[in-house]
């Protein structure tokens, strides 16, 4: 009912209330994995503008998106959590923050163990129906029921926060 509204309607465009309810139903319509991609900078950047012509030679800039679209199709399931999980776990995991926690750990001398990534809880976890996992707006249901009264209420209730690096703004700032 809102696109004909924000598409149709001479005008919406003029209000930044406008503006921004056309750019999050663009946002919906985008298929996914593709969809994960829409606040990165780097994807809506003109790259001849960030990038030098020598290195932007260098650069596949359609590799990561492809490398996505791999990942999510590359599971059996069929489930669009399940796909986003995989996706997550071959791609955030272990091509960003199991090398940054990694190169942290291993540059301070720290040893480091990932027992949530063990093969069989991994394998576990996958085979774990999607409406167990997530409960309405209730995101990790199911770790939070597993884990209820073994780990203290604030670490379950605690929002979860990952490894974010300031990527989009570096190419901003001056040097």
């Amino acid at each position: 009912a809102i696109e004909p509204l924000v598409f149709g309607l001479p005008g919406v465009d003029r209000s930044n209330f406008g503006r921004r309810l056309r750019a999050y139903v663009k946002r919906v319509r985008t298929p996914m994995p593709e969809r994960l991609e829409c606040y990165n900078f780097y994807q809506s950047a003109d790259l001849a503008s960030v990038f030098t012509e020598d290195a932007l030679a260098l650069i596949d800039s359609n590799a990561p998106l492809a490398g996505m679209r791999e990942a999510y199709a590359r599971t059996a399931s069929r489930s669009m959590l399940q796909r986003m999980m995989h996706l997550d776990l071959k791609i955030t995991l272990a091509d960003n923050d199991l090398r940054k926690v990694g190169g942290a750990c291993a540059l301070a001398g720290v040893s480091i163990a990932y027992p949530f990534l063990d093969d069989e809880v991994v394998e576990f976890a996958a085979a774990i129906p999607p409406s167990l996992l997530i409960k309405g707006a209730e995101r990790r249901y199911f770790f939070k029921q597993a884990f209820a009264g073994f780990l203290s209420a604030e670490t379950i209730a605690k929002k979860k926060h990952g490894f974010g690096m300031p990527f989009s703004e570096w190419p901003r700032q001056e040097p």
